[in-house]
């Protein structure tokens, strides 16, 4: 990314996909829908689990790596359609900018201990020690 900053708006999309804020959001199903052959009943919950799909590996091929060059823009991090997250363009801003800033002065992070917060809904982190240099 320092070599080529256009790379930038890649590595979000990759982050987002590999590490979804949200891994899984439910809704009561409104009529009866098919899946995979499995109908699933009206008044049921059913559960979008981001986090597995976007490791999906009949979608992403080897999906447990992080590729700054994949074309990961069809990732579901922000959800989908009617239900896309209202402020994904001011995440992606929040995200794009300080890896721009960092790109042009850091040469690479070391990665110290890490501990991740406890949530079944969010993905995150209660400590992260880093290094820049």
């Amino acid at each position: 990314m320092r070599a080529d900053p256009s790379l930038i708006p890649n590595a979000v999309n990759e982050v987002l996909r590999l590490e979804s804020p949200i891994q899984g959001f439910s809704r009561i199903v409104t009529r009866d829908h098919v899946v995979d052959g499995v109908t699933i009943p009206k008044g049921a919950r059913a559960i979008v689990l981001y986090g597995s799909a976007n490791r999906d590996e009949r979608r992403w091929q080897e999906p447990e790596r992080f590729d700054v060059r994949r074309r990961a823009s069809e990732h579901l991090a922000f959800g989908q359609g009617p239900h896309v997250c209202v402020g994904m363009p001011l995440a992606r801003l929040e995200i794009k900018a300080p890896l721009t800033a960092l790109a042009r002065r850091v040469t690479r992070f070391e990665l110290g201990e890490t501990r991740r917060a406890i949530n079944n809904v969010l993905r995150g982190f209660e400590k992260v020690e880093v290094t820049v240099h």
